[in-house]
């Protein structure tokens, strides 16, 4: 995985009602499980219905609406206000997370960035990546990171947070969180295995974009995305299923110049590499996962 990847990786796995507030169980996922129905349908933008009673996206499974408190089978909408129909998954089904790989296909991507579908090289790892090299040149294709959040409220509340704009030395100081967090963590109980946690943090915050990220609006993908300005990675929210989509073709990254002899500038000269490449690239990139995206969540949405 590349060093951006991995901070991409380890922002959208961490997020949370604070920077970077997350443990092993996630329990900070839909802006903390202290939140009442009640508090989650104002962060939704709606009301609690009189009686108090759970919303529908909050107790809605197998992508199917729940019957409201009328049984009629669509959720109450108070006088002039119009309800928008967002699809619903069941969080509770695992297999979803596995299916990134029926949502882009080696023959989307192939048809999307005119490629020939047999000369892909397929990885399923936190999602499904492909890439295809030839002539100096490179396709770079991934649904990342898909997640199924317990209602409506929480996926957006987890999105507008992960989609924030931040300055680099925001972004730093959630590295460093982390980098505490990871090190204090059950599973790393020897000396070395909290060094090379501390490591791969500092090498992932080596990657981070000059300048800080922005994210910005792109209408009419999903029920809402944003892309980085500084990768050009595609960020989806479809209902409550968020994910990311990369697409780039285009010139492949530069070696590095490395001294053999030096380790430390080893890792330092490859992070730069790809720091200038990623930047030269970033417009590609932005309109690659822009075109991509679409089809991903129409494939999505397929019965």
């Amino acid at each position: 995985m590349r060093s951006r990847e991995l901070f991409s990786v380890l922002l959208a796995a961490c997020v949370g009602a604070t920077p970077l507030a997350c443990d092993a169980d996630n329990k900070q996922e839909d802006g903390g499980a202290a939140k009442t129905n009640a508090d989650e349908s104002k962060a939704d933008g709606n009301k609690p219905n009189a009686a108090g009673k759970a919303s529908a996206d909050d107790k809605a499974e197998n992508g199917k609406p729940l019957d409201n408190a009328d049984g009629k089978g669509e959720a109450a909408a108070a006088p002039e206000e119009t309800v928008s129909a967002e699809p619903v998954f069941d969080s509770k089904d695992k297999s979803i997370r596995k299916r990134a790989c029926e949502w882009l296909t080696a023959e989307l991507v192939a048809s999307t960035f005119g490629i020939p579908a047999e000369e892909l090289k397929q990885m399923k790892m936190m999602g499904c990546m492909y890439t295809w090299r030839k002539d100096g040149q490179i396709v770079d294709a991934k649904i990342m990171m898909p997640r199924v959040h317990k209602n409506l409220a929480g996926a957006k509340m987890w999105f507008n947070n992960a989609t924030a704009t931040k300055t680099s030395e925001q972004l730093a100081a959630e590295m460093d969180q982390l980098k505490t967090k990871a090190k204090a963590h059950d599973k790393l109980d020897t000396k070395l295995k909290k060094k090379v946690a501390g490591d791969l943090t500092d090498i992932a915050k080596l990657g981070m974009p000059d300048g800080g990220v922005r994210y910005d609006d792109v209408p009419g993908v999903g029920s809402q995305a944003r892309v980085s300005s500084a990768d050009g990675v595609l960020w989806v929210r479809l209902g409550n299923l968020t994910f990311q989509v990369t697409g780039y073709k285009g010139p492949d990254q530069p070696k590095p110049e490395v001294d053999l002899k030096n380790i430390d500038g080893i890792a330092k000269a490859a992070m730069k590499a790809q720091k200038d490449w990623i930047a030269a690239t970033v417009d590609a990139r932005k309109a690659g996962a822009t075109k991509l995206a679409p089809l991903v969540v129409k494939a999505i949405a397929k019965p």
